[in-house]
């Protein structure tokens, strides 16, 4: 029970690299364009709070609930009128579960919180991982260290292939041309871990703009919709019902997000070695970016 559980957490923290790593956007009667310039440099900041709750065959309810923090920071290292190169660091991770098999209190600045967390994220912590865009958001090009390139085995969220192809898909492209109000597109991304095959199908709806804290922004809105294949080391798992909708804000004059907010609600059933697990899941993501005075 104890394994399958540590498999639920990190589903969970995938959750949230959706939202933590959601994109660019065009608007109504222009095409807005990502207009970061050399020299500029964002800090990004991911909250997580969740509820998971499991009905266990013997047990009955359980409650993990869950908050996680992760604060990251881009650097523009180079730029010109059709691309930008970035440099982003995952500097810090705080995590908080309590559940009757596990509890984690960890903070990647005490390495002495978690030994265990700490060897795993220590991993990618502070290490610089390159990417090129287009201006319209396309990755044209990602390049890890050399410590993550060469670590990939298992396909786990902390490995170089794991983490390059979740930037590569999340950093998403979206339609050339104006948009009006009502007009949604599609965009997709997949996932195998360890033999679980993760697709996320995100449909984003252009809102016009609004105003918020004095500022003209533009509105999307953004609902996921997640199928699962198989699962890791035995475990069958099936999303049975969700409900994952948000929003996203983009400053045409900065060129970037601002924000985005996702309220996330999933039933799921696991199958662990003949034995049905009924599993729910809400929570919010809250992504923040701010600019950084140099």
């Amino acid at each position: 029970m104890l394994r399958s559980n540590r498999w639920c957490l990190v589903f969970l923290s995938l959750l949230g690299l959706v939202a933590l790593n959601a994109g660019s956007a065009d608007a109504q009667s222009q095409s807005l364009r990502w207009n970061l310039q050399k020299g500029q440099a964002l800090k990004l900041n991911m909250k997580q709070d969740m509820d998971q709750k499991m009905e266990i065959p013997g047990l009955g309810p359980q409650e993990m609930p869950m908050k996680q923090e992760v604060d990251m920071t881009w650097s523009v290292v180079d730029a010109d009128s059709e691309t930008f190169t970035i440099e982003m660091v995952l500097s810090r991770m705080q995590m908080s579960v309590k559940s009757p098999f596990m509890s984690i209190d960890f903070d990647s600045d005490d390495p002495t919180s978690n030994p265990q967390m700490n060897e795993s994220v220590s991993k990618v912590l502070g290490k610089k991982i390159v990417q090129k865009m287009s201006r319209r958001g396309e990755v044209l090009d990602i390049k890890l260290p050399p410590e993550m390139e060469n670590d990939s085995a298992g396909g786990g969220p902390g490995t170089g292939d794991m983490i390059k192809q979740m930037n590569q898909q999340s950093a998403l492209v979206f339609p050339e041309g104006p948009l009006s109000v009502g007009k949604s597109w599609d965009s997709t991304m997949d996932i195998d871990m360890n033999g679980m095959k993760m697709k996320n199908k995100i449909t984003y709806r252009y809102e016009g703009t609004e105003k918020v804290d004095g500022k003209d922004l533009h509105k999307f809105n953004i609902s996921n919709n997640m199928t699962i294949e198989g699962g890791p080391q035995g475990i069958e798992v099936e999303v049975k019902e969700q409900k994952n909708e948000g929003t996203l804000y983009f400053d045409a004059d900065a060129g970037r997000i601002v924000s985005t907010k996702q309220k996330q609600n999933m039933s799921l059933e696991l199958n662990a070695q003949g034995q049905a697990i009924s599993q729910t899941i809400e929570g919010d993501v809250v992504l923040t970016v701010t600019p950084i005075d140099k």
